[in-house]
């Protein structure tokens, strides 16, 4: 690791002092003591360079080839032997290599304590233990703002001492700084770590000679410090930055050191030093330019770090949504975990989810989507009020005995939203199951029954497969009448799929009763998506009225000879004898393949609901197989050929 020294000037503040103008400052004390005034008196400090003792350098400090001058409104704290517990504060009245600083201390002082700049200045002590006359507690920011080709102003902390027969401050650097480039896009932070304190509160002893030693300070210390716009925007591609950082060498030198690299995107790269690292102080330790670095997603860091993060299809952040949680595997996804808006599971761990009830918004989201978190239900969950959301989950239904995984029991009300997204759904033991079921609730007393509904259901970019068990994602009860709240269902990017090699009669929404009182005037969009060996002669979608269909970009496979019970379609607006329609439908780039058993051919619905209209087309009928040879059941591997694979799931749909 490179080191290049830091050329500082020195600081000489000249006391200009007047008579006039004292005002009174009183402290406050408790009822048995004595207040104490104190006289403040006006005072002018005169801040000029220098080097060796000679004040002929333009600028306050040569920082690795850089130039920093005093900027007009730059603040200084100084601290007397008078009320060393007040930090008076000093303002610079313009700008330049030298300046004047005007402000008030207190009048008979002898001993002067000095901490630029005025925020970093937290309490003085006096006297210090042996041959030190004063101890001040400063702060180095743990979150420091980038600036290109420099640091931020705010974690430059100089310090200084001043006796009565000096008259001058002579500041001194109790920092290290570390220089690095980034050369990758949408980087909005660069952090640095160890097993050592590294920034925060840190204790500055002052000799009479004004020179200084350093130590863990009385307040908050932190082993990291963060360079990050505080609207997260990205730092510049190239651009070269610095950090503040506490000074160690030798024994005392930084353990475990660490970069950490994070982009927009919730991605994440460590670098680790192979020993242990030192630092001296004033001077710069370039860390050189990051490169060949690995990044791994980490979502619920992001967005902690209040980084927006979509999750199925909506956008949330800290700053709207509230603090996140990350569940830890070891206990169960219950309500009793579920204490905030926002959750996310660690990617690659096995969760167990015990039966909840939800009545209010609520996200269980996966930290990194490039793996899927394993969850296995034990108990059917309750959709009460508010929303659900779940992405990046791989439901076990193998492992579940219920017949539906979610359903209404127990509600006074419909339900917002249940949505899945990147979601793994595979049923496969021996009992007949649905995703979500309508509930039959007693206490109307018209109806002697409480029906209620989703107003939004939502399947996107996953994969569900069945082995014959798993018959419907969605099932209303047949005597729901009025459970009139399934408003909108939206299936688009995923692969629904015969786990056993030939076809499995499998719908998607399966409402078989009379028809609704209020029509279930539901919105359908069924798009980009591979229904492989489900067909059926039922629809996929079956229902009555519904507000419009919309069945575009789907890719439909059987082997020969599939025996889908009937014509294979994909939606089914009731009994033969029902004269209900649907108000507005279309269906286009639709391909179709295999030959089914019985003559039995594929539909988008019954020819009594396409006549008079042009709206619903038939499907156009695939030449050769749209299937690739990698195709695998057993993983959720499909591969679609070329000419097909512009339709279908865009991207395919995680395999297991």
């Amino acid at each position: 690791m490179k080191k290049n020294n830091i050329l500082f000037s020195v600081l000489s503040l000249v006391f200009a002092m007047t008579a006039c103008n004292i005002t009174i400052e009183t402290e406050k004390a408790d009822d048995n003591v004595s207040k104490k005034e104190v006289v403040l008196v006006p005072m002018t400090f005169t801040a000029s360079c220098s080097q060796d003792g000679v004040d002929d350098d333009d600028v306050r400090a040569a920082l690795d080839g850089l130039s920093i001058n005093w900027v007009a409104g730059d603040k200084i704290a100084v601290f007397d032997d008078v009320d060393p517990s007040t930090p008076h504060q000093f303002e610079a009245t313009s700008s330049g290599a030298s300046t004047t600083f005007t402000g008030s201390a207190a009048a008979g002082a002898t001993k002067f304590f000095a901490v630029y700049p005025y925020s970093a200045a937290e309490d003085c002590t006096l006297p210090g233990a042996g041959d030190y006359v004063g101890i001040m507690n400063v702060n180095i920011p743990n979150v420091q703002t980038p600036v290109e080709g420099s640091f931020d102003p705010a974690a430059a902390v100089l310090v200084a001492y001043s006796g009565d027969d000096v008259n001058a401050f002579k500041f001194k650097i109790p920092f290290a700084i570390v220089k690095f480039t980034v050369n990758y896009d949408d980087v909005y932070s660069v952090s640095f770590s160890s097993g050592k304190n590294m920034t925060g509160s840190l204790k500055t002893n002052m000799k009479d000679n004004g020179s200084i030693g350093t130590g863990d300070g009385d307040g908050t210390k932190y082993k990291s410090v963060t360079i990050k716009n505080a609207d997260n925007s990205p730092l510049t591609k190239g651009a070269t930055y610095y950090a503040v950082i506490r000074y160690r060498t030798g024994d005392n030198a930084y353990t475990t050191f660490t970069a950490t690299v994070g982009n927009t995107a919730c991605g994440y790269a460590d670098k680790v030093a192979g020993s242990n690292v030192g630092m001296a102080r004033a001077t710069v330790n370039n860390l050189g330019t990051f490169t060949g670095l690995s990044f791994t997603t980490d979502r619920y860091r992001g967005y902690q770090d209040g980084l927006d993060v979509t999750i199925a299809g909506n956008v949330y952040n800290k700053a709207i949504d509230g603090d996140a949680v990350e569940l830890n595997p070891a206990n169960n996804i219950s309500d009793a975990k579920l204490t905030a808006k926002v959750h996310f599971l660690k990617s690659g761990e096995s969760y167990n989810m015990s039966g909840l009830t939800i009545t209010s918004d609520k996200v269980i989201a996966a930290s990194d989507l490039s793996s899927r978190v394993s969850v296995t239900p034990s108990a059917a969950t309750k959709l009460q009020s508010g929303s659900l959301v779940l992405e990046g989950a791989a439901l076990q239904l193998s492992a579940y005995t219920g017949t539906n995984l979610f359903n209404n029991a127990a509600t006074s009300s419909h339900f917002d939203r249940l949505a899945f997204s990147k979601c793994a759904i595979i049923g496969n033991n021996a009992k007949t199951k649905y995703i979500y079921a309508t509930y039959t609730n007693s206490g109307d007393p018209s109806q002697n029954r409480l029906e209620y509904a989703v107003n939004d259901i939502l399947f996107d970019n996953c994969l569900i497969g069945t082995s014959g068990t798993l018959v419907t994602l969605v099932m209303p009860q047949s005597g729901h009448t009025v459970a009139d709240k399934f408003e909108s269902f939206t299936f688009t990017n995923n692969v629904l799929y015969s786990s056993t090699g030939s076809n499995v009669a499998m719908q998607l929404f399966a409402y078989t009763g009379s028809s609704p009182l209020s029509g279930y005037k539901n919105t359908v969009v069924i798009d980009n998506n591979l229904f492989y060996n489900v067909a059926t002669n039922g629809g996929w979608y079956r229902n009555r009225d519904m507000a419009s269909f919309m069945f575009r970009n789907n890719v439909m496979f059987a082997v020969d000879d599939s025996d889908p019970g009937g014509n294979a379609k994909a939606l089914n607006l009731g009994v033969s004898n029902s004269d209900t329609y649907a108000s507005s439908a279309s269906s286009s780039n639709n391909y179709a393949y295999g030959t089914l058993a019985s003559s039995y051919d594929w539909r988008l619905a019954d020819d009594k609901f396409i006549t008079g209209t042009s709206l619903v087309k038939n499907h156009t009928v695939c030449p050769v197989s749209p299937i690739g040879a990698s195709t695998n059941t057993a993983t959720g591997t499909f591969v679609l050929t070329d000419d097909y694979d512009e339709y279908g799931p865009q991207p395919m749909p995680l395999p297991l």
